[in-house]
């Protein structure tokens, strides 16, 4: 059961380098993080821009000490947004590189007291995907009608590398150099991963991720497909690398609805639970049980959501949790503000329990149209979980000549925002592995 929950300000304001902050118009968007050893945890995330249309730029890595709120080790940018031709208007196109996802086992880290072969090998994924620059400073994605779409639709791909933390515990070493992320039979062209993988196993070898599939390879559409999957990473010893082995049978939603972000958990019971986003502007939420994540789900359960980005995830209080916005509960009418939390039956798929997250008009962040989403949960330390939240406004989101611009106060408000959630007994860890309980204490 959640005891508490705080609100704890930034968690990134800005990136610390120049270039990228938020005086050169970028403001954190995304982030995800895991830990890499006794001492040492991994924050990624990307950027957004004040002027852009929910397009993406760098993405970067924090290297924390003692904690996924540590203090800042080392800090680097893996990723620009790099121009590739000039469109017939001058406007530039380039690369948007965005929702970085991080799995892997921690340095020490063991299994019935032996020493794990795969600890120390970490998998980062990311979304590319083409965007126009403006002469006027604005972003945004290409139009449905741009007269080659079918061309650079066929850039939109997942890309992944591998890392390793280095001995000195001060930097990532990359194992595996940037490339693209290839389903091995042939079956799924363009999918993209939302969260963080689950193991698939107790000592960590293969990793399971839930993906959307697109079928119309000729969209432009980075988020709203009309399939969903399971893939499987396996670590090979002999490579000291990951490699995708597996991939599950495709499922489509009922009446081929358009779908966006999957969200995978697995039960103590062993069974898997799936969560899919509908795109519709209901924003239902189809729900899926089963004992083998890669034979298939069957039928859905229907929850009525609102629009908006949902994450779901076991807790480690041992409760199936959902984290949404829902604008049939909101009392000031925002779109995407609070956000709350709902235990979910995992039998029947019934929401009880409902608490709020994150609030910015109680908080009283400057913020009009606040969206607030976009969250992470990280690995509990001692009897509190630390959780990422993006808050933005609209505006950067989606520009329209009605919205306001974003004024100084505005931009100086919006990042990734950090809460602390308490339980009041830590049943459930997130990952299924050993890990020394020096590394759990965060000392």
């Amino acid at each position: 059961m959640i005891r508490n929950i705080s609100y704890n300000g930034f968690f990134v304001d800005q990136p610390t380098i120049r270039g990228e902050q938020k005086s050169d118009g970028r403001c954190p968007n995304y982030a995800q993080g895991i830990q890499l050893s006794a001492r040492r945890w991994l924050l990624v995330y990307d950027t957004v821009h004040a002027g852009g249309r929910d397009c993406w730029f760098s993405i970067f890595y924090r290297l924390l000490d003692g904690g996924p709120d540590g203090k800042v080790i080392a800090e680097e940018r893996l990723f620009a947004t790099p121009p590739f031709d000039t469109d017939t208007d001058g406007a530039v196109l380039a690369l948007s590189y965005g929702e970085p996802i991080v799995f892997g086992v921690a340095k020490g880290a063991t299994y019935g007291g032996q020493a794990l072969p795969h600890a120390n090998h970490f998998v980062l994924t990311w979304i590319q995907v083409p965007i126009r620059l403006l002469a006027n400073g604005d972003s945004e994605h290409l139009p449905t009608d741009h007269p080659r779409i079918a061309e650079y639709a066929r850039m939109i791909n997942t890309h992944y590398l591998q890392f390793r933390l280095n001995d000195a515990e001060d930097a990532l070493e990359i194992t595996q150099p940037p490339q693209r992320l290839s389903d091995p039979t042939g079956r799924i062209k363009r999918f993209n991963g939302w969260t963080q993988p689950l193991p698939a196993n107790p000592e960590a070898s293969s990793w399971l991720d839930s993906v959307t599939v697109a079928q119309d390879l000729d969209s432009i559409s980075f988020a709203g497909h009309n399939g969903f999957a399971v893939i499987q990473y396996d670590f090979e010893p002999a490579r000291g690398l990951y490699q995708w082995r597996v991939t599950g049978d495709v499922g489509q939603p009922p009446d081929n609805t358009t779908i966006s972000e999957t969200n995978l958990a697995v039960l103590p019971s062993g069974d898997f639970v799936l969560a899919v986003r509908s795109f519709q502007p209901h924003g239902n939420t189809l729900w899926y049980r089963t004992s083998d994540p890669l034979g298939g789900f069957g039928e859905p359960t229907l929850a009525p959501d609102t629009a908006g980005q949902r994450y779901v995830w076991m807790c480690p209080d041992g409760e199936l949790r959902i984290f949404n916005n829902r604008q049939d509960m909101t009392p000031y009418g925002d779109y995407r503000n609070p956000l709350y939390c709902f235990c979910v039956d995992p039998e029947t798929f019934a929401y009880r329990e409902r608490a709020v997250v994150l609030d910015t008009r109680m908080l009283e962040l400057p913020i009009p149209n606040p969206f607030v989403d976009h969250m992470h949960l990280y690995a509990p330390v001692g009897d509190h979980q630390v959780a990422s939240i993006r808050v933005i406004t609209k505006a950067n989101v989606w520009r329209s000549d009605d919205e306001p611009a974003i004024d100084a106060a505005t931009w100086e408000a919006v990042g990734s925002h950090k809460v602390s959630i308490e339980y009041d007994e830590i049943r459930h860890r997130s990952f299924l592995f050993d890990v020394p309980e020096r590394a759990r204490d965060g000392v």
